[in-house]
């Protein structure tokens, strides 16, 4: 990418869409848990330090720390942050957000979306609308050093190089096969029962299951990511500013992509499932809440705001911690986690 001007790219948004589906379901069809990274994290501020928790977040960290050496992060695709000033209003507004929503990107957007839930649909729609207006109304493009005025889809799409595709087979295929061996392990924990007489595996062996299969899934989720373009903020205020002439679509890509491995795969799982995963000791965990309402439409407002503010959300910003860090992302992060806490205190 030139300096200024995005560029399309929809190859590389579809690959990376894919990953983070396969993540989705891997971690849904063995624990039954589903996949939301801010749902993750709401947890830790909390103060539940559930193996679990630790390892999908571990998982995300140490994507970051191999995406670059894996080839996953494109070096040309530009990393820059906002100002330290405008990443911590961000971080806040979607810490609040996230927290009053009960989801983020990840959660409500793949997952939600994907059980076509009209709750998930509805806050999509909110925080999507957000965005674009924040994100056109305070310039995120011009904080983020991008030409408005250059057309991208004007400039063609890019290609993805063999290699780069062959990278994303390989961490599909590696993936599957960590998942595969998870469902073996759990098969047979099941089987043998626990050590203590009790049904199902031991508690030792559930936290093995936990950290196996949601490390996993993290660090695919993150490597995801990378690919996608969801880790360059200026991809996503390029997205969110939809009325610009450097509008750049890619990022529609990477919810295609997911969607289309993660609404395959759950109606596959509930084929052959049920209410419980086949190979696990816990029911499915979907949201029974179905209502709309206010905290679900504001909540998604201050999130789309923060999103569209700095072009950032939770899950990139951990990878890009260990991946791209910076204090700006630091402080992104900071504020994310103390405006989480501050609602979390406020509602009791």
């Amino acid at each position: 990418m030139s300096r200024g001007a995005l560029e399309f790219a929809p190859h590389h948004a579809l690959g990376g869409g894919v990953l983070l589906g396969l993540a989705v379901i891997g971690k849904l069809a063995l624990t039954g848990r589903v996949l939301g990274v801010s749902g993750a994290f709401k947890g830790l501020v909390r103060g539940d330090r559930a193996p679990w928790r630790v390892a999908f977040v571990g998982g995300l960290l140490a994507a970051g720390a191999c995406a670059r050496e894996l080839g996953a992060l494109d070096a040309s695709v530009s990393t820059a942050m906002v100002s330290g000033a405008r990443a911590a209003c961000a971080g806040a507004l979607v810490g609040v957000g996230t927290a009053m929503g009960r989801g983020c990107t990840s959660g409500h957007g793949i997952v939600g979306n994907s059980r076509l839930s009209a709750r998930s649909a509805a806050y999509t729609v909110t925080f999507m609308l957000a965005g674009a207006v924040t994100a056109t109304m305070f310039d995120t493009n011009e904080a983020l050093g991008v030409d408005s005025t250059r057309y991208t889809l004007g400039r063609g799409a890019r290609s993805a190089e063999a290699d780069e595709f062959g990278l994303w087979v390989k961490v599909g295929a590696a993936s599957a096969c960590a998942f595969a061996a998870a469902w073996f392990y759990i098969a047979r924990a099941i089987k043998t029962g626990s050590d203590d007489g009790k049904e199902g595996p031991s508690a030792a062996k559930r936290h093995a299951i936990d950290v196996v299969v949601d490390g996993a899934a993290g660090f695919t989720f993150g490597l995801g990511l990378a690919v996608s373009g969801m880790m360059s903020p200026a991809k996503v205020s390029g997205f969110l500013s939809v009325t610009r002439a450097s509008f750049d679509p890619s990022l529609m890509f990477v919810m295609g992509g997911a969607m289309a491995v993660t609404m395959i795969g759950m109606r596959v799982i509930g084929a052959h499932t049920g209410r419980r995963p086949a190979c696990s000791y816990n029911s499915f965990d979907f949201s029974s809440n179905t209502k709309i309402d206010k905290p679900l439409l504001l909540g998604g407002v201050l999130f789309g705001a923060g999103w569209g503010l700095a072009g950032i959300c939770p899950g990139p910003a951990m990878v890009s911690s260990v991946a791209t860090p910076s204090a700006e992302n630091l402080m992104w992060i900071a504020s994310f986690i103390a405006g989480m806490w501050a609602h979390e205190r406020a509602a009791g």
